[in-house]
């Protein structure tokens, strides 16, 4: 029985990446079965155990001798280089090379893959040193059947020209890659199966290019092991060509994992180590461990990302370190939370893509090894980012920057960690008497503490307790003005056992609307504001309770906050406004929040706001992948193309490729027309003859000039820039059919209400409109549109509605008076006119119920509503639009009536329908 410690992870150390099981080697086996004896001396007397790879192993049986050679005696001059075998045969260890010297003054050398410890039933430890070939200066050796040392791309290219004919195969790899790349244009628009498969297949080619070369394969035949050498030089080269557009591909495919992803790091900022529970001789590790694992996105290759890996590792755990006593000891549960703590602290955006790169794409591995070095590093990243997505950190868990509200630097001495479990007040109240020496417990921290926890009644009865009077002669001071340690201690007391206001501050700058904002405590936050707390008060960071609850998502705290007069651009020092944070850590609806509120309230809020380092929200949106926020912000006039101080649009920092593409479709979006503010030159019609010259005698006259142009309007125009952005998005909510918030737009009440004296519901006869406007509760604000603004189109609401068939919505905009003879600005269509040209018969009923619906308007081509009735071959619909007072004699602009149109659809029963209608048609 034994237990194996993973070692030697840094590259500087381990020699190759050969890795095998030594438990499994034949030399190791027969050493521990057939010689017992000779096993257990080794290990109780501390003697280091050499064990030849398994397959430079010779093929005759073993002897003692063969152990005897293999069972290392340290010096006790110098026991770290200098040794001796059982057989008397001087070693010496340099640089992991074991070298003997023969009786004849030659010098057989190997070196050493890799050690391992082990530890024995009665917990004894011995080292057993896994070694390239066998400790016998008689066994014929030679180099070719030495193992290939390859950690760097530089190592593959090497490996593969020396081994080969040099340059032919780099060429043809070169022209299988580049032909890839040609073939796969789209490659990154591919499914993830597919994007493998296509990898592996070029993969396949590449390798069968270098085993058709002859030197290489006669190499091989050599060297059993260096295939796999070969096999992931193969790989690393083909990576190396094919990274850029094969990163793009998986970026794609894991787009909404590394978004989720990246709002849980993003939301864990704050961490801290002691809330990891690391050890604290590991803290002086981070800021290497850090850097080096945030390179691993500069590599482009699995083994260089592994080697980022390895390294980070390796400075944890100080093995580059000359002096062997000074480096650490750590097991895997001291290893994950520190790659939990560094990945969260690593402002990587896609965590996941690199992940899957070196899982899926490592086709090189040895599918007969169940674990390697390679295996171990890749399983302790993923478990990693596995726990952090659990969601154990995020749930429960409160970093520890944000727990205490005493005394920081007691706290700290007093090795003093809030926990969790200590909801209650009484139990801080023990923990903080006792490291503190018992020393009441200041006012605002109990304050603090209440707010916490959302204890309403207990904030409530702190605020408003009266200030106890207490004379300062009572004080027991030296003399009035006497500043010693003693005296200043008993004023500080009595200043803590003050009564705190909403105003209080600690040393952080925080007050208790702070506290509550951050803990997202909506009732006390209601508490504080209504005892005058100041919305905008600023920590010493800058960052006011807005700023907190936008960090947090809290978005009920965050409206109340805004409700309550919070200023919503107000920076912090770092120049971060609360939209900049909500969006940098994922918290769609209080950007959403942000946005409508300040429409609603016009609070001028700049969404284009840039902070210290010229990023906008935009940015940390585009670089963090939030797809749902990015398209809200640039919904509401976010601009793809700002840069910041580094010269970075947001379109550059995009995260993967459906984010660029969002982008990408906004920058080449054609400009908006805002000139359609200045009224346009109408067209010129002829005006309509006065009353007393009326010669409609004959019907079959009328045409444009004289029925359809008499009161002709148009939509209101929008005013300026806001109201044309508000437009856009009441459509966009027309198109969604959003009832309650297109209500909002237009500054209506939840309720229809119709005056108890109308004609009827629909009704828009001009007592009816002035009744309408007498009974509205609700009157519409500056903020709020008119209910018969256009676009630039001149479609009003009443149209869009229409031509999507809302029936509900329809009969709203009419209940509330929307004009339904409006035309459009080109094509001169009015609301009757859709829903004809759709075969709407609902909607016409809706529309010819008001008695104000001009039955007989004509678009720009002539045509009324009749006209599409009969284009449509709809009798139903003509037959209701006779019945409402359509003429059916009017001719459009090319002399049709739309008795010609239905003779021309060949439409019997239409044409009974009008014939029977308007019989003096046929004369």
């Amino acid at each position: 029985m034994f237990i194996g410690v993973f070692s030697e992870l840094q590259t500087g150390t381990m020699e190759s990446t050969y890795d095998e099981d030594l438990s499994e080697n034949i030399f190791f086996k027969a050493l521990k079965t057939e010689h017992g004896e000779l096993f257990e001396k080794a290990t109780q007397d501390g003697w280091i155990i050499c064990i030849p790879r398994v397959c430079s192993l010779p093929k005759y049986a073993l002897t003692y001798e063969d152990f005897f050679n293999h069972i290392l005696i340290p010096s006790e001059e110098l026991p770290e280089t200098h040794f001796r075998t059982l057989n008397d045969q001087e070693i010496r260890i340099c640089n992991r090379i074991i070298s003997i010297e023969a009786d004849g003054g030659s010098t057989f050398s190997t070196q050493i893959l890799f050690e391992e410890t082990y530890y024995t039933d009665e917990m004894l430890k011995y080292k057993v040193l896994c070694i390239d070939n066998p400790l016998d200066i008689n066994l014929e050796n030679t180099n070719d059947a030495s193992i290939s040392n390859i950690q760097t791309l530089r190592d593959c290219i090497d490996l593969l020209w020396t081994e080969s004919k040099g340059k032919e195969i780099f060429e043809k790899m070169d022209e299988a890659i580049k032909m890839f790349l040609l073939t796969n244009d789209q490659f990154e628009y591919n499914p993830f199966d597919k994007q493998k498969y296509l990898v592996e297949k070029l993969y396949q080619n590449c390798l069968n290019i270098c085993l058709k070369d002859n030197k290489l394969r006669q190499s091989i035949s050599i060297n059993k092991y260096l295939i796999d050498s070969i096999k992931l030089a193969v790989e690393t080269y083909m990576h190396h060509g094919i990274y850029k557009t094969l990163i793009k591909g998986i970026t794609a495919c894991t787009a909404l994992e590394d978004a989720q992803f990246n709002k849980m790091i993003r939301n864990l900022s704050d961490i801290q180590l002691k809330d990891l529970d690391i050890r604290e001789d590991l803290y002086d590790t981070v800021p290497r461990a850090r850097s080096e694992i945030s390179h691993i996105d500069c590599y482009s290759t699995i083994l260089g990302k592994i080697g980022c890996v390895r390294r980070c590792i390796s400075a944890i755990s100080k093995e580059d370190t000359r002096d062997k006593l000074q480096g650490n000891i750590i097991t895997v549960d001291d290893l994950l939370p520190m790659i939990v703590f560094l990945v969260v602290k690593c402002a990587l955006p896609n965590w996941i893509a690199h992940l899957t790169y070196m899982k899926q794409f490592h086709f090189s591995q040895s599918s007969n090894v169940c674990i390697d070095q390679d295996s171990f590093l890749i399983t302790s990243l993923e478990a990693s980012i596995e726990h952090i997505k659990s969601g154990l950190l995020i749930g429960p868990s409160e970093p520890e920057a944000l727990m205490s509200y005493d005394d920081q630097e007691e706290l700290a001495n007093a090795k003093f960690k809030p926990t969790v479990e200590m909801s209650d007040l009484t139990t801080q109240l023990k923990v903080y008497n006792k490291y503190n020496n018992y020393k009441k417990i200041s006012s605002l921290t109990k304050l603090f503490e209440f707010a916490r926890l959302g204890d309403g009644d207990k904030v409530r009865a702190i605020l408003q307790e009266e200030n106890k009077k207490e004379d300062s002669e009572s004080l027991p001071l030296c003399h009035p003005l006497c500043s010693c340690d003693d005296c200043e201690e008993a004023i500080n007391l009595k200043h803590s056992q003050s009564k705190p206001t909403t105003q209080s501050m600690d040393d952080r700058g925080f007050t208790v609307l702070h506290v509550a904002a951050l803990y997202g405590r909506i009732k006390v936050v209601d508490l504080v504001l209504e005892l005058g707390a100041d919305t905008n008060s600023q920590d010493l960071c800058g960052c006011s309770p807005l700023h907190y609850a936008a960090t947090r998502g809290h978005q009920n705290v965050l409206l109340l906050l805004l409700h309550s007069g919070a200023s919503i651009n107000l920076t912090d020092n770092e120049g971060n406004t609360a939209l900049h944070l909500a969006t940098n850590n994922g918290h769609e609806t209080c950007v959403k929040a942000l946005i409508y509120f300040n429409e609603q309230e016009v609070l001028n809020l700049n969404i284009n706001a840039v902070n210290n380092q010229g990023d906008s929200p935009l940015h940390a949106a585009a670089r963090w992948g939030y797809t749902s926020i990015i398209q809200l912000l640039l919904d509401h006039g976010a601009n793809p193309t700002l840069e910041n101080k580094r010269k970075v649009t947001p379109l550059q920092n995009a995260n993967n490729l459906h984010v660029a593409k969002l982008l990408n479709a906004y920058v080449h979006k054609p400009k908006p027309l805002y000139n359609y503010l200045v009224p346009k030159e109408k067209v010129s019609r002829p005006p309509s003859p006065p009353p007393t010259q009326d010669k409609y005698l004959d019907y079959s006259d009328v045409n444009e000039a004289n029925i359809s142009n008499v009161n002709v309007r148009e939509g209101v125009r929008p005013r300026n820039i806001t109201e044309i952005k508000k437009v856009e998005q009441l459509f966009a909510l027309i198109e969604n059919n959003e009832i309650k918030l297109i209500k909002s737009y237009f500054g209506l009440s939840n309720e229809e209400k119709v005056p108890d004296n109308a004609c009827h519901p629909l009704c828009q006869c001009a007592k009816c409109k002035e009744d309408v406007v007498e009974s509205e509760s609700r009157p519409v604000t500056d903020e709020c549109l008119n209910i018969n603004i256009c676009n630039s189109d001149g479609y009003t609401a009443l149209h869009i509605a229409t031509s999507l068939g809302h029936y509900d919505l329809v009969r709203l905009l009419i209940n509330y008076r929307a004009d339904i003879n409006i035309v459009t600005r080109v094509k001169q269509l009015t609301p009757l006119h859709i829903a004809c040209q759709n075969n709407n018969l609902s909607i016409v009923r809706l529309l010819l119920a008001a008695k104000q619906c001009n039955v007989n308007a004509q678009d720009y081509r002539g045509n009324t509503a009749l006209h599409y009735a009969a284009i449509n071959n709809h009798t139903n619909l003509a037959t209701l639009l006779l019945k409402s007072g359509a003429r059916p004699q009017i001719k459009n602009h090319y002399g049709q009536t739309c008795l010609h149109m239905a003779q021309q659809m060949t439409s019997l029963s239409l044409v009974r329908v009008l014939t029977h209608e308007a019989p003096f048609v046929l004369k």
